[in-house]
C-alpha cells in the first residue's frame, strides 16, 4: 500500500517585498486611539483627585474637632486664649491663633504670652498627628491653615454664616472647624469643607 504524503504548505509573504511588521499608518492609528482613551480618562482622574482631597480634609477636620471636644472634656473649658475665655461672642481662630491651638492640641504645655496664652498643663496629645506637632502648621490638602470657630460664650451654640461669626445659621456645637477649600479663599464658600453638614 502506497502512502500519500500531503505536501507541506509553503510560508509566503502576503505581498512580495513586504515584511510582517506594522506599517506606519497602523502604528499612528494605535497611538491615536491610545491618546483618545487617555484624554477621556484625564477628567475622571482629576475628579477622583479632588474628591480624595476633600475626603482627606474632612478626616483632618473631624480629628481637630474631636481633639477640641476631648480638651473640653479633660479641662472643663475650651482651648481658648485667656483673653477669650467667657467672651461675649464666639471667637474665630485663623493664622497664628490657629497654629497655637494646634500646638496645644498636639501636647505642648503652654503657647503664647500674657492674656494670649493657651494652656495644656498635663501635656496630653488630643490630636494625634505629625502635622503641626512642633510649629502648629496644620494645613489642609490645598496648603492653607484650617480655621476654627469656638463657643467662647459656653452656650453650646455657634452662630455662623460660613465666613462670619455672629451671623447666619445657629449650630448646636462647641466648635466649628473648616477649610477654605481648593481656591484657599474663605469668601467663596461653595468649595469650603466644614465640620458640620447642612
Amino acid at each position: 500500500m502506497k502512502q500519500h504524503r500531503t505536501p507541506k504548505p509553503e510560508h509566503r509573504n502576503p505581498s512580495p517585498g513586504r515584511s510582517q511588521g506594522f506599517t506606519l499608518v497602523e502604528l499612528l492609528v494605535v497611538v491615536a486611539i491610545i491618546a483618545i482613551l487617555a484624554g477621556m480618562l484625564f477628567p475622571v482622574a482629576s475628579t477622583v483627585r479632588k474628591a480624595a482631597k476633600k475626603a482627606q480634609a474632612k478626616t483632618e477636620i473631624s480629628a481637630i474637632h474631636g481633639a477640641i471636644r476631648s480638651y473640653l472634656t479633660e479641662y472643663g473649658k475650651l482651648p481658648l486664649k485667656q483673653s477669650d475665655q467667657g467672651a461675649d461672642n464666639d471667637v474665630k481662630y485663623t493664622g497664628d491663633d490657629c497654629k497655637k491651638l494646634i500646638q496645644i492640641l498636639t501636647g505642648e504645655p503652654a503657647v503664647g504670652t500674657g492674656n494670649a496664652i493657651i494652656y495644656n498643663r498635663r501635656e496630653i496629645r488630643f490630636l494625634e498627628s505629625q502635622k503641626g506637632a512642633s510649629d502648629g502648621e496644620y494645613e489642609d490638602p490645598w496648603g492653607t491653615q484650617y480655621a476654627v470657630v469656638m463657643d467662647a460664650t459656653y452656650d453650646e451654640r455657634i452662630q455662623f454664616s460660613g465666613t462670619a461669626v455672629g451671623s447666619g445659621n445657629t449650630y448646636a456645637d462647641v466648635a466649628i472647624v473648616y477649610s477654605y477649600g481648593l481656591d484657599s479663599t474663605e469668601s467663596t464658600t461653595n468649595d469650603n469643607v466644614y465640620s458640620y453638614s447642612d
